[in-house]
């Protein structure tokens, strides 16, 4: 959903600062994250997310060898994408749960 007005960047203060401490920790591998939708002021429905109405989760795009800032193709499988970098999202995924053990993920890569 292209959402304009911000109307999808609305979340907890907790995950506001989970986010920043995963993005600031992220940042000395030389990367950027790039997040996308979080939720909607009230916890009203936020479409094409079913875990985003409490401001307790987000989207990102998926993370690339080469750190571009362009989404990869709609039609293609993100695990597939030739840009796709599994090697980092292990390494995201481990210095995650690092930080917040309890943390959850949701991504097509088996």
């Amino acid at each position: 959903m292209n959402d304009k007005h911000g109307y999808d960047q609305i979340a907890t203060k907790e995950t506001i600062e989970a986010a920043t401490l995963i993005a600031r920790e992220y940042s000395s591998s030389g990367k950027s994250l790039q997040y996308g939708d979080f939720s909607r002021p009230g916890g009203i429905n936020t479409p094409d997310h079913g875990t985003h109405n409490v401001g307790m989760a987000w989207d990102m795009r998926p993370l690339r060898k080469s750190n571009a800032v362009t989404p990869l193709k709609l039609n293609e499988k993100t695990f597939d994408h030739p840009d796709y970098d599994r090697e980092a999202t292990k390494n995201f995924i481990r210095m995650v749960r690092r930080l917040f053990p309890e943390a959850t993920f949701y991504f097509n890569d088996p």
